[in-house]
């Protein structure tokens, strides 16, 4: 293809800004006559060669043509390689038992094994049913006596009959012969400083008081105690081990048989115009 100007010339001169027009075959030189609208004036339309112009833009595609017949069969291809082995299938069912088989003959004992390490303890198991009860076991010896506990009023020891042994030692003490309060008893007071709980010292007015006591034994003359009159009076708690029972009998100084005599001596008490106390026997 090649680029022309053309130029329309009235009277020998060039009319500027034509068209560009683009056309084929060899037109070195070519004019054509024209008419004008005004005067019928020779107009010459003069095709000069002119350079080459810049590539045009590429066009739009053109649309797709037709498919193609189809062509021959190819050759058989050769045999390809061998694949690799495939994964391991899932694992089946288990079978079903076998049947048992015939019982075998008793092997020889083995050796004993060493003891295992103990185990936990399991969970506790529910009760059984009773079971019948069993025959009668074989009498067993006879079991300590608790023993038994009493006052020996005159003594600050215990007798060595058969095991008797001293709890403590200590003073009688009891109510005042001439108030109304107190205790009918008498109490053997230990010899050491007792031991107090809240107290409030000096004179209670109100409280019930404890005295000491005294042998009075000369009030008819000489007698069998007279070596102990105006004497405060001892006492001594004992324990019998093996004898828990314990019995004071007035006017006897024996015992009756499978008993065992701890000590004997005189029944006193209070003097009669006295207020009223207790009977206790007294160690000759």
């Amino acid at each position: 293809m090649e680029t022309y100007i053309v130029c329309i010339q009235k009277n020998n001169s060039c009319i500027y800004d034509m068209y560009m027009i683009i056309l084929g075959g060899d037109l070195s030189k070519r004019t054509t006559e024209v008419s004008t609208d005004n005067a019928n004036e020779d107009v010459y339309i003069e095709l000069l060669r002119g350079r080459d112009g810049d590539d045009g833009r590429d066009g739009d595609d053109g649309r797709d043509g037709d498919d193609g017949r189809d062509g021959q069969d190819g050759d058989d291809g050769r045999d390809g390689d061998d694949g690799r082995d495939g994964r391991d299938g899932i694992p089946g069912l288990p079978g079903r038992d076998g049947k048992d088989g015939e019982k075998g003959e008793a092997g020889e004992m083995g050796m004993k094994g060493e003891t295992g390490e103990t185990g936990e303890m399991g969970m506790k198991g529910e009760m059984g049913v009773a079971g019948s009860k069993g025959d009668p076991g074989v009498q067993g010896p006879p079991g300590p006596s608790s023993g038994g506990i009493y006052t020996r009023w005159g003594r600050t020891t215990c007798p060595t009959t058969l095991g008797t042994e001293l709890v403590y030692s200590g003073r009688v003490v009891g109510s005042r012969v001439n108030e109304k309060g107190g205790g009918a008893n008498y109490l053997c007071l230990p010899e050491e400083d007792p031991d107090y709980l809240s107290y409030q010292s000096g004179n209670q007015q109100w409280r019930g008081y404890l005295y000491g006591t005294e042998y009075e034994t000369e009030a008819s003359g000489p007698g069998p105690l007279s070596s102990v009159h105006n004497h405060d009076a001892p006492c001594a708690i004992c324990h019998t081990p093996t004898r828990s029972s314990i019995l004071m009998i007035p006017g006897r100084i024996r015992c009756p048989s499978s008993w065992t005599r701890e000590y004997y001596g005189y029944l006193m008490s209070e003097a009669r115009p006295h207020t009223r106390t207790m009977f206790e026997c007294y160690d000759k």
